[in-house]
């Protein structure tokens, strides 16, 4: 897998790393747009006043198909990277929007989307006309809509009818009989 991404300055201004690893030409292009659109939405955020923490690294991710982005806390400051798919002139405000979300995580009490960062994404979309939020779907970020999950195994509680579906073997399809449903407490009966 070849990945490319940057490491950016602490505040006191120290020189940017740029690193590449198999990186070819375009890769590389992906990178420093992408590394540049994240200093630009530090830039819209810091302007409102919002209290953006120290990235660390911005990495394009080229495996991602589930998630747009993603924003971890390291030693050496927050890690964020994001979709590929994001990169394209169609998906310009998608990037945004995704970009924005992930620098909110940065914020004092915003690592998960607890009412601080609910807050703060409130604050971000009416001042910046932005479309931050929890789930997006394919549409929203500028791409064609993604194809229907096909459902392999169904269960169904037996007392007021909530319908669980996986896409794949897990713990809960081998093991369906010891779990209860959330909504009542009744047991599943497995459809297909």
């Amino acid at each position: 897998m070849s990945e490319t991404h940057h490491q950016q300055t602490n505040s006191e201004g120290q020189k940017k790393l740029n690193r590449q690893t198999g990186a070819d030409g375009n890769q590389q292009k992906q990178a420093d747009y992408l590394f540049q659109a994240v200093k630009e939405c530090e830039e819209e955020l810091r302007a409102i006043g919002i209290p953006v923490g120290h990235v660390a690294e911005v990495r394009v991710n080229t495996r991602a198909r589930k998630r747009w982005g993603q924003c971890r806390q390291e030693a050496d400051g927050f890690h964020i990277s994001i979709s590929d798919r994001l990169l394209g002139e169609e998906t310009r405000e998608g990037l945004r929007d995704t970009i924005l979300h992930e620098l909110l995580h940065t914020c004092p009490l915003c690592g998960n989307h607890g009412a601080m960062w609910k807050y703060y994404a409130e604050y971000v979309n009416s001042r910046l006309h932005a479309n931050v939020k929890r789930i997006n779907s394919n549409e929203e970020k500028g791409l064609p809509p993604e194809e229907e999950a096909r459902v392999l195994h169904r269960y169904h509680c037996a007392v007021c009818g909530q319908v669980v579906t996986k896409q794949r073997e897990c713990k809960f399809t081998k093991n369906y009989s010891l779990y209860r449903c959330g909504v009542c407490g009744g047991r599943f009966v497995k459809d297909f």
